[in-house]
């Protein structure tokens, strides 16, 4: 795909890392996902990890939650016929998108 027609919101969120740990950790339901996934244990930032993630985080005062909402406009779904473009437009987006989080997380790191 050249051009990418989609609709980014990035939603952000502070709160204490105990209040995330209880609240709304549930890392045995979501490693669950990750081991289906062919990056498991195939990536240093991926599963499994050699430490306790959970004592990691509490180790934090904060921690700081991004999610991001992509919607795709009619341009790029209606290229979407077949499996193949699909996956195509799905890593030009993603690709376009990790573009924008990777520099607000890099301003944040500052």
């Amino acid at each position: 795909m050249n051009s990418i027609d989609c609709r980014l919101e990035i939603i952000s969120a502070k709160i204490p890392a105990a209040d995330y740990l209880r609240q709304y950790r549930d890392a045995g339901k979501f490693i669950e996902f990750c081991r289906q996934c062919r990056q498991y244990n195939a990536r240093h930032a991926c599963p499994p990890y050699d430490f306790d993630t959970d004592a990691y985080v509490a180790g934090f005062d904060t921690v700081f939650i991004f999610g991001a909402k992509i919607t795709p406009g009619d341009a790029v779904r209606a290229q979407c016929t077949d499996l193949e473009k699909s996956k195509a437009a799905v890593y030009e987006i993603f690709k376009n998108v990790r573009k924008t989080i990777d520099a607000r997380l890099l301003g944040l790191e500052k």
